[in-house]
C-alpha cells in the first residue's frame, strides 16, 4: 500500500493544493511555516482519525472557510482506493470511502496506515503515562480498528462512574462526611464497576498483546 495523490482544501495554509507523489520515496523540503507538517498532519488525520497537534476541528479549517476537506488515492494490492475527510467548523466531520460517505467512522480506520516520528516522541520516555498509552492506543487502532470502538466503549463507561462518584461526593458534603451512600448509589455504582472491569479487561489484553509485539526478540 502507498499513497498516490493528497488533496487539500481550505486545510490548515492550503487554500487548493493538490500533490502526486510518484517517486518510491518523497523529501519534502521548504522554509519554515510553510505547511510541510500541516501535510503530514493531513496525512495523519486520514490514517487515525486524530491530530497530535489539535483536538479541535475548527483548528484544522483555513481561517474565514466553513469547512476543510483532505482527500487521497491509495495503491493497494487489490487496486486504487479513494479517501476522503470533511472537517467543518461548526458541525460533525464526515467520511468517505471511494466517494460514499460511510455511517461509522470505525469502518474509515485501518485503511491508512502510517508512522510518524517526531522529536516529541522523547515524551513517550519521559513524559506522563497517559501519553504512553496514548501512542500504544493510536498504533492499535490502525491495526485493529475494532479497538477504536472498544475503548469508546471503556471511555464512555469510565465518564459514567466518575459522573456518579460526584455525586456520591456531593450527598457526603451536603449530609456530612460520615453520611452513608445510599442504597440506590451503592447499587449503581457496582454496575458501573463491573462494566468498567469488562471493558478495562478488553482494553488492557489488547494493549498487552501490542507491547508484546513491539518487544524484542
Amino acid at each position: 500500500m502507498y499513497l498516490k495523490s493528497l488533496h487539500l482544501r481550505q486545510f490548515r495554509n492550503y487554500r487548493d493544493c493538490l500533490i502526486n507523489f510518484d517517486a518510491p520515496k518523497t523529501i519534502l523540503l521548504g522554509n519554515n511555516a510553510q505547511g510541510k507538517s500541516n501535510l503530514l498532519e493531513a496525512v495523519e488525520l486520514l490514517s487515525t482519525l486524530k491530530s497530535h497537534r489539535s483536538a479541535r476541528d475548527r483548528e484544522l479549517v483555513l481561517e474565514t472557510t466553513p469547512i476543510a476537506e483532505i482527500r487521497a488515492t491509495l495503491e493497494r494490492t487489490y487496486g486504487s482506493v479513494e479517501l476522503g475527510l470533511t472537517l467543518r467548523t461548526q458541525g460533525r466531520r464526515t467520511v468517505a470511502l471511494n466517494q460514499e460517505s460511510l455511517r461509522r467512522q470505525l469502518d474509515f480506520l485501518g485503511i491508512l496506515n502510517a508512522v510518524q516520528f517526531s522529536s516529541l516522541d522523547l515524551e513517550l520516555v519521559r513524559g506522563a503515562p497517559e501519553r504512553r498509552r496514548a501512542w500504544l492506543d493510536s498504533i492499535l487502532t490502525q491495526l485493529e480498528p475494532i479497538y477504536a470502538y472498544i475503548l469508546q466503549q471503556y471511555n464512555q463507561v469510565l465518564r459514567q462512574r466518575n459522573a456518579l462518584l460526584k455525586k456520591i461526593r456531593k450527598q457526603q458534603q451536603e449530609e456530612g462526611v460520615d453520611a452513608s451512600v445510599s442504597k440506590e448509589f451503592h447499587a449503581e455504582l457496582a454496575l458501573w464497576d463491573a462494566q468498567l472491569a469488562t471493558a478495562g479487561s478488553r482494553v488492557t489484553r489488547r494493549r498487552g498483546r501490542m507491547l508484546k509485539r513491539l518487544a524484542p526478540s
